[in-house]
């Protein structure tokens, strides 16, 4: 029965000029062009089936002869074969024997313990075979003998194509037992291959094969592939049977695909070059590279939205094609490839140009093949990843309608995507339901998915309009009725539920909150066990409407039901409390993070410290806030701080009352320019340490920030464009000049040592020392760069207003003036303040003017009439667009020290007018107010009593 195996075999497979069997080189090439597998099949699907066939009438023969205790006996023959002394195989039965149970083993056994048997017996007659050869030449007895083709290189290239099978069919192979490992058994096949036997020798079809199998141990694939490859091309010269083929290199090239590196597709490409010298140089091998080769190299460079690589190569395909190399013409499977490229790069405008420019060549009858639905639906999913036009996306999807070409699912997602991109979410409705329409019509290609509806649902979400969350509902219930009628895969999942949930959880309306947790209780009745994220999103919404109890009696629930919280739960809870602004909320927060911190599954991580440096800033805790940092410097720390950390450690030193906090923030500013990296400073940085001298007082503030702001051009001009000071800056800037002057208006004298300790040739300019004129001349730097807001107004009234100089006032009102002017007409998009109408009647009451009282009087007519006419206006829009500028107590305590100063006849008739606008504004009187009405009042009491 086996004698005229090795024979058959040979009848169907090419020979070489020496007979040996090696397979064609153009032919299967031609044959085999459109697909990947038809190549690495080229042996497989000829010699395997005879193979496959032989094992088949052994097993039927042996079940008629034997019990049903097979397993059994074939067990004890393989292990009595395997104990045989050396020279048993020598015997024509024992081979026989053998050979039959290496095919048992191979249609019987599961297929890692049958490779591993077969691979065994193969050994074992092989090195008999070898002991022979060494010690009795016996090679050619057995050479004559009837078994001659029993243990040929067919039989072993069966057992290796068993392996790459099983590789395929269950990955864990490669975890189990390490003889099976492709790195093994490349070393087992070389061992025989170096043997010296005559039977058994491995051929390029061997090595391939484990080279195909090794694709699917991720580890090992690339590795493996090219020592096999090397080891290839060291032999090919002296053994024909190893030249490397095409196959060989289109399968090296799919491991590398498969392997996701980086740097796969230039080692796609050399090897693309490898095969173009390889074919110069050696023209008998088949390594000419054909559209397979080409079309994998392509795909490489598809995956990593390279479309300039993959233009090149289709360059080079068709220079070869005009060249008469007509097996190289770009197919369709190539321009795919481009067009994949495109829309992973996002250039949908090129993706729709490139398939227009195929279904040109197509009506030409320059390309062989229509575009496909792959075509179609692959420039469809650039649309689903970008924010382009969805209805030209539709138009694409209609053209294929029209065409003749039947969308698929992926079809209709990426339109539908497209739109819920563009936030169209009612269309994307309409065309999901047209899908639907189109699948109960035939085309079962285009049946929803529970994803495609949760892409609907998730457009909702971002759509957050009033309706949202009963749309999201009324979607949920049909998915359920379609899945109850099988028109559906399956019923909403908990992703398609939680979906709903957050749109809940973003919603305005009132009956949020208890709709979301509704949808819990429906999601646990439909059998849908809500996860971490249902829980997440319930307790975001509770946060968001400031209900952080029950947000926590949220975390109670998910834990009760075996829902283990993840650090998101945590963190959004540390963030709430941190916002809140409740007096328990700082103990709740160190609680919450101890919790974290003592938890074996769960680590903090940067959001989690970040949200409780914020909680320390806020409440200016500079100290604990440092504190935090430095656990998160130091080197066993898993977490290391960002620029947002140290710039809220800054912060909080900036808010904290400490007298040391500006030198402090400094030296946190420092700090982290010394770390540089990833943390560098941004103009928060400086801005926050500027802000912590103005809040200090201090009258060396200035100085202090204009040494700050040199280091800040410094650092820009060396390439940190993050820190072009902005109007923060600039009203920082001109806040602390108001902070050289006393509260007589005269230069402090801390400021002038500072002058006299600094080169006087710096400061030969008058302006130099006098702060309203710095203020002036900032000003005129930021107009270069920026429009002024309200705070940058009211910085300079209140920089005039301390300056006591005579002509403060009028600098003081035509500045509020100007700013009433600008807020009116929306060129300054603020609320105006109380504060500088107050600063302005201070202006006034300092510059010494006569009538300083009547000015005052004035501004504060120029608040009233504000008002009036804001009032007005909101009457007639319906709406208010700005806010009331409500005097205050510094307001009147203000015109009331001007009024108390001035020589006016009539103070308590001023006086009395004030108390009547206390009384209507609801002021209480401040003991310094009662003080001055006391002084106004004076006159009257003195006439009373006179």
């Amino acid at each position: 029965m086996k004698r005229q195996l090795g024979s058959r075999i040979r009848s169907v497979l090419p020979r070489s000029s020496n007979n040996a069997v090696i397979g064609s080189s153009r032919a299967s090439g031609q044959n085999h062009l459109r697909c990947y597998h038809t190549c690495r099949n080229r042996f497989v699907r000829k010699v395997v089936p005879i193979l496959r066939n032989e094992g088949n009438k052994s097993r039927r023969i042996s079940k008629r002869a034997f019990s049903s205790d097979m397993d059994g006996v074939w067990r004890q023959t393989s292990t009595r074969l395997l104990e045989a002394p050396v020279g048993s195989f020598n015997d024509p039965k024992t081979r026989t024997e053998c050979h039959m149970t290496v095919l048992w083993w191979l249609n019987n056994a599961p297929a890692d313990e049958g490779t591993s048997m077969a691979l065994r017996l193969l050994e074992r007659i092989q090195k008999d075979d070898s002991i022979s050869c060494e010690n009795q030449g016996s090679l050619e007895e057995i050479a004559s003998d009837e078994t001659e083709d029993l243990f040929t290189t067919d039989l072993l290239n069966l057992v290796v194509n068993n392996w790459r099978k099983a590789a395929a069919e269950e990955p864990l192979l490669f975890g189990g037992d390490p003889e099976l490992s492709a790195r093994s058994l490349f070393e087992r096949i070389k061992a025989l291959e170096a043997s010296g036997s005559a039977i058994l020798q491995p051929d390029v079809h061997t090595f391939s094969m484990i080279m195909d199998g090794a694709i699917h141990d991720s580890r090992q694939s690339v590795l493996v592939g090219h020592d096999i490859l090397q080891y290839l091309l060291l032999h090919a010269t002296t053994h024909p049977l190893l030249r490397p083929n095409v196959y060989t290199f289109s399968t090296l090239m799919n491991s590398w695909v498969k392997s996701g590196r980086a740097e796969a597709p230039d080692k796609v490409e050399e090897l693309l070059e490898q095969m173009h010298e390889l074919s110069f140089e050696e023209p008998e091998w088949d390594v000419a590279p054909n559209q397979v080769t080409y079309a994998t190299a392509i795909d490489c460079w598809a995956q990593q939205g390279r479309p300039d690589r993959v233009e090149t190569l289709l360059q080079e395909m068709h220079e070869e094609s005009r060249n008469g190399n007509e097996e190289l013409k770009p197919a369709l499977a190539s321009f795919n490839g481009y067009l994949l490229a495109l829309a992973k790069a996002g250039d949908v405008d090129k993706a729709q140009a490139v398939l227009d420019q195929m279904e040109r060549l197509y009506e030409s009858g320059e390309l062989d093949e229509q575009p496909s639905v792959i075509s179609y639906s692959t420039v469809l999913s650039a649309f689903a990843n970008s924010k382009s036009e969805p209805e030209v996306a539709e138009s694409i999807l209609q053209r294929m309608i029209d065409q003749d070409i039947s969308p698929n699912a992926i079809s209709y997602n990426s339109v539908i995507n497209a739109y819920v991109n563009s936030k169209n979410i009612e269309r994307a409705e309409e065309l999901l339901g047209e899908m639907h329409q189109s699948f109960l019509q035939g085309n079962v290609q285009v049946r929803p998915t529970v994803q495609t509806y949760t892409v609907v649902l998730s457009g909702w979400s971002k759509l957050r309009s009033s309706d949202a969350g009963e749309r999201g509902e009324r979607l949920l219930r049909l998915m359920r009725d379609l899945a109850n009628s099988g028109e559906l895969d399956s019923p909403p999942d908990v992703v398609a539920y939680n979906a709903v949930l957050d749109i809940w959880a973003k919603s305005k309306s009132r009956d949020a909150m208890s709709r979301a947790q509704a949808l819990i209780e429906t999601m646990e009745i439909a059998g849908v066990k809500p996860d971490v994220y249902s829980y997440n999103i319930l307790i975001r919404s509770f946060t968001r409407a400031r209900k952080i109890v029950e947000a926590e009696g949220v975390l109670k629930t998910m834990m009760d039901a075996g829902v283990e919280p993840d650090i998101t739960t945590y963190n959004t809870l540390l963030d709430a409390w941190s916002k809140s602004g409740l007096r328990q909320a700082t103990a709740r927060i160190r609680s919450l993070f101890r919790v974290i911190k003592k938890h074996e599954r769960l680590e903090p991580d940067l959001v989690t410290y970040n949200t409780l440096l914020h909680s320390f800033s806020k409440g200016g805790n500079g100290e604990q806030a440092e504190s935090l940092l430095d656990e998160m410097c130091n080197h066993g720390s898993r977490v290391r701080p960002d620029s947002i950390s140290f710039n809220t450690v800054i912060a909080a030193w900036a808010n904290s009352t400490d007298p040391e906090s500006p030198q402090r923030a400094e030296a946190i500013l420092e700090r982290m320019i010394e770390v540089g990296g990833r943390v560098r400073p941004d103009v928060i940085s400086f801005n926050s340490v500027m802000g912590a001298w103005v809040r200090s007082r201090s009258p060396k503030a200035f100085r202090q920030c204009e040494k700050l702001l040199s280091i800040m051009n410094e650092m820009r001009q060396e390439g940190n464009m993050a820190l072009q000071p902005d109007p923060v800056t600039f009203n920082t800037m001109i806040a602390t000049c108001s902070l050289m002057y006393t509260s007589d208006g005269s230069l402090d004298e801390a400021i002038g040592d500072e002058i006299s300790g600094d080169d006087l040739s710096e400061h030969d300019d008058s302006s130099s020392i006098d702060p309203a004129l710095q203020a002036e001349s900032i000003l005129e730097e930021m107009k270069s760069h920026y429009s002024p807001n309200g705070k940058t107004y009211g910085a300079m009234i209140n920089v005039w207003a301390r300056s006591h100089a005579p002509d403060a006032g009028e600098k003081a009102e035509a500045y509020l003036r100007e700013l009433i002017g600008k807020v009116s007409s929306g060129a300054v998009n603020e609320n105006l303040r109380t504060f500088e109408f107050t600063s302005t009647i201070r202006a006034w009451g300092n510059s010494g003017d006569p009538n300083a009282i009547y000015k005052a009087d004035e501004i504060l007519h120029l608040l009233l009439q504000y008002n009036h006419q804001l009032k007005q206006s909101s009457e007639e829009n319906g709406r208010g667009t700005k806010a009331l500028v409500i005097p205050d107590k510094f307001l009147f305590h203000a015109i009331l020290k001007v009024l108390a100063a001035s020589n006016v006849q009539d103070k308590p008739k001023y006086a009395d007018r004030l108390l009547l606008l206390m009384k209507e504004y609801e002021v209480k009187p401040s003991r310094a107010v009662v003080q001055l009405l006391e002084i106004c009042y004076r006159q009257r009491v003195e006439e009373m009593t006179g």
